[in-house]
């Protein structure tokens, strides 16, 4: 191991008044009272890191309405109503055993079924010239309404028709 003494003889150490001024002009240098901050600050990287989070919470947030739309289908209520209109209006004709074929039970139920088919195939061309003019996303109040009174009529129809096929007049 090295030692001091091999190398520094007494003379060559400073003296004890030496020493103090020594330590006093480095005292002075240093910044006095104030402490080393902990957390070393930096605001130009903290106002990016802050932007890129709010950039990033903002695509997320988009990715994921964007997503649930198209997941979704997302459409807006009239649309959704109407077509549940439609759907109900399937299903009721469907259920209806007589409607597409001709075996009535008598001349005039006959007549009245063809009729009433007449009238159901008249409904259904307004309905289509309705949902033409209109885009899936386009139906003003007007048109809602109209849509609602021709599936209207249309479940009336069928109704009747029912009927006169059940009780045979």
């Amino acid at each position: 191991m090295i030692k001091p003494e091999d190398f520094y003889s007494e003379k060559d150490y400073p003296r004890e008044g030496i020493k103090n001024r020594m330590w006093k002009d480095i005292k002075g240098a240093l910044p006095s009272g104030k402490r080393m901050p902990v957390v070393n600050f930096d605001s130009r990287s903290f106002a990016f890191g802050f932007g890129a989070a709010f950039a990033f919470i903002f695509i997320c947030v988009g990715a994921f309405t964007i997503f649930s739309k198209v997941v979704a289908k997302d459409e807006p209520v009239y649309v959704k109503v109407n077509n549940a209109y439609s759907k109900a209006i399937d299903e009721v004709e469907k259920s209806i055993p007589g409607l597409s074929t001709a075996s009535a039970k008598s001349y005039s139920l006959d007549e009245r079924l063809n009729a009433g088919r007449t009238k159901l195939k008249s409904i259904d061309a307004g309905i289509l010239e309705i949902k033409q003019d209109a885009g899936p996303a386009d139906f003003s109040p007007v048109k809602q309404s109209r849509l609602r009174e021709l599936y209207k009529m249309k479940l009336e129809i069928l109704t009747r028709m029912i009927d006169m096929e059940e009780n045979g007049l």
